[in-house]
This record gives structure tokens, sequence and C-alpha cells, in this order.
């Protein structure tokens, strides 16, 4: 019985090419997971901030249309003819200007200040 002998080489070679390719794709499926998941804490923690800010400024707003006398509470000034309330929480600040005669407030903001990222100036140039 004369049998063709088997040829391992090239269908070895299939596989290896097959496992690289599924580890190199399974590395990056981790990372990007990974990554996606601190971004998305990231945002969470913001979204809470911005929440936070907010029912602080409900609960002013609230305090000023029951008792006017908290407009001269310790985060209110007074600029150009409007009272104006501060406040901070990580970063962000939720500024408020009230018209002087009523309760309503004429500007509502919640900003965070922008820090200038130069990571990227700090590349090697080649040399």
């Amino acid at each position: 019985m004369n049998r063709p002998p088997i040829r391992l080489g090239p269908l070895a070679l299939l596989l290896l090419i097959v496992a690289v390719a599924l580890s190199t794709l399974s590395i990056l499926t981790f990372t990007t997971a990974r990554a996606d998941l601190t971004l998305a804490k990231r945002f969470a923690r913001s979204v809470e901030i911005r929440y936070e800010l907010e029912k602080e400024g409900n609960r002013f707003l609230a305090e000023v249309a029951e008792d006017p006398s908290a407009l001269q509470g310790e985060n209110v000034t007074y600029e150009d003819g409007h009272y104006c309330y501060r406040t901070t929480l990580d970063g962000y600040t939720l500024t408020i200007i009230l018209k002087e005669d009523t309760s309503e407030f004429s500007f509502w903001q919640i900003r965070r200040e922008w820090e200038h990222d130069d990571t990227i100036d700090n590349l090697w140039d080649g040399k």
C-alpha cells in the first residue's frame, strides 16, 4: 500500500497566520473596550457634576423666590445692575445672573476651564 505523504508545512503556516491574526484582533478588542470604559466613566462623572450644579442652582433660585434676602449670600455678587451667583465643583463653574428686580434669571451657564494639553508638542523631532 502506497499512501501519499501528508504535507503539513502549508497547513501549519496557515494556522500560524490565523492564530497571529486572531491574537492581534483580540488584543485590539480588549484595549478598545478598556478605553471605552474609561471614557464612559469620565463622561458619567462630568454628567454627575453637571447635575449636582443644576440641583444647586435650582436650590438657590427656590431660596431666592422664597426669601429675597438670600441675594446677600456668600456666593452672590452685585455687578452692573444684576446679581451674579457663582459656585464651583471639581473644576466646573455654575454662573447664574439674576435680574435686579425679580428672581428670574437672565443667564445660566455651566462651564469648565479649558486646559491646554501640550503633550503633542513634546513629540520627538528625530534629532
